[in-house]
């Protein structure tokens, strides 16, 4: 193994997870192999953040939708009893 791929390796940015496929073999142990592992670490924890934040708005649109009905209902209630 290159000092440049140890480098790579022992990097903070180097998430545990591709230092440990490198050891199992899952990944070759090239710059060109490292630096995509980590490029596609980075999108999944991105994608996993978004995704994250959007089902919290759509939790929060349906409360809020749950909250305008419930008022529309008692309306409704309200303009039976008059």
């Amino acid at each position: 193994m290159s000092v440049t791929v140890l480098y790579e390796l022992a990097a903070p940015s180097t998430p545990e997870t591709v230092v440990e496929q490198v050891e199992n073999g899952t990944i070759p142990a090239t710059l060109e192999a490292i630096r995509a592992a980590k490029e596609a670490e980075r999108r999944a924890r991105e994608e996993e953040q978004q995704a994250r934040a959007q089902a919290a708005l759509t939790l929060q649109q349906l409360f809020t939708l749950q909250e305008e009905s419930e008022a529309q209902r008692v309306t409704i209630v309200q303009l039976m009893h008059r």
